[in-house]
């Protein structure tokens, strides 16, 4: 892909945070343009753990109060 494909691309992932990995190396993007779309990749991915992390947790804590009311209702 040559630099007019990187600059919409870049244009484009700067509103898209769902994408987090792209292969763009073998690629002829402009080095503004390479460097944009490699931050844009590390947001989305920042992102994206900071959602699975948030849902660890939420499934921990449920799991802790499953086995607090199993406890009660054993006893």
């Amino acid at each position: 892909m040559d630099e007019k494909c990187g600059t919409m691309f870049r244009e484009k992932l700067e509103r898209n945070h769902s994408l987090i990995d792209f292969d763009f190396s073998m690629n002829n993007f402009n080095l503004n343009d390479s460097h944009s779309i490699q931050d844009c990749l590390k947001r989305n991915k920042a992102e994206f753990d900071g959602e699975r992390l948030k849902e660890w947790k939420e499934r921990k804590m449920m799991r802790h109060e499953d086995e607090k009311l199993k406890a009660i209702y054993t006893e």
